[in-house]
């Protein structure tokens, strides 16, 4: 279910639990608005890695790789492009 929120209302959401003022834009010139601007990406992808999120799932067939990986395995998978983490079946 969507929440609503924009980049704008996530920004003043994390503003708000450090006590200070909010943003109208994410094109602002402030000191918070550039540092939000600079880690906002890194940290979606860190809160979408930490759940299970079911608006984040992908699913793809794998392509099983030519070349024998290294180690103890005795076959390997390719991985799509973007990819974050691999969800074992349960």
């Amino acid at each position: 279910m969507p929440t609503g929120h924009t980049q704008v209302t996530i920004y003043n959401l994390a503003l708000d639990t450090v006590n200070t003022r909010p943003v109208a834009s994410t094109a602002e010139a402030s000191p918070e608005c550039r540092w939000l601007n600079r880690n906002y990406e890194h940290y979606v992808r860190v809160a979408l890695r930490t759940e299970l999120w079911n608006f984040a799932k992908e699913l793809h067939d794998l392509n099983r790789q030519v070349a024998e990986p290294p180690y103890l395995w005795t076959y390997g998978f390719d991985l799509p492009s973007g990819w974050l983490r691999v969800i074992p079946p349960r």
